[in-house]
């Protein structure tokens, strides 16, 4: 794996699907109308942040779901980092998700090379931190 193998798709509402299926089986949704950004990772587990400080997760073998209310003290903007790994420790995945703003970006990391694959479009300026 030396480079992004991506995909991101844009309909006429505005929503977004971006899949790195091949690399890491991840797939993110942003809905812009239910001001959600919805990620699929491996094994069923769904992590789904609201424009509000609600985070979801969902163990799908399981049924179990975790309820996280995020805080916004001291000047916190809101952004959530979620790293993604793989069996290779050389290639890993950093996705940076703004809930409020419904922007996202992707990075990968291929041996020690990093890449942004992908945004969700203007990145508010709590991304570009």
């Amino acid at each position: 794996m030396k480079e992004c193998k991506c995909e991101i798709f844009r309909d006429e509402n505005g929503d977004i699907e971006y899949k790195c299926l091949k690399d890491f089986n991840v797939q993110i949704y942003s809905y812009r109308k239910t001001g959600k950004i919805q990620i699929t990772f491996p094994d069923e587990i769904i992590l789904t942040t609201y424009q509000s400080k609600k985070l979801d997760i969902i163990r799908g073998k399981t049924n179990e779901k975790s309820i996280i209310l995020r805080s916004l003290k001291n000047g916190d903007n809101g952004k959530v980092t979620i790293c993604v790994y793989i069996n290779d420790s050389n290639n890993s995945m950093k996705i940076q998700i703004c809930p409020e703003h419904q922007s996202f970006f992707v990075e990968h990391l291929f041996e020690k090379k990093r890449t942004r694959c992908t945004t969700s479009g203007i990145l508010c300026e709590h991304l570009r931190k």
